[in-house]
């Protein structure tokens, strides 16, 4: 159950851990993004949105 785990926490590491890279190839990583009157680069805006998400979603969908 543990080597269950640890593979399926991986694979969502490495895909957030790629985020900078992935933005910076596009030319996005400092793009300015407005959301209900803030603005802030693209790259902290995904991360934070990432850990958002991540939390509404764990009460709805299960552990």
């Amino acid at each position: 159950m543990m080597v269950m785990f640890i593979c399926t926490v991986s694979g969502g590491l490495m895909a957030v851990a790629q985020l900078g890279v992935i933005a910076h190839d596009l030319g996005v990583k400092e793009a300015p993004i407005s959301l209900f009157g803030i603005t802030m680069a693209a790259l902290p805006f995904a991360l934070m949105l990432d850990r958002v998400m991540n939390g509404i979603s764990r009460p709805l969908f299960g552990f």
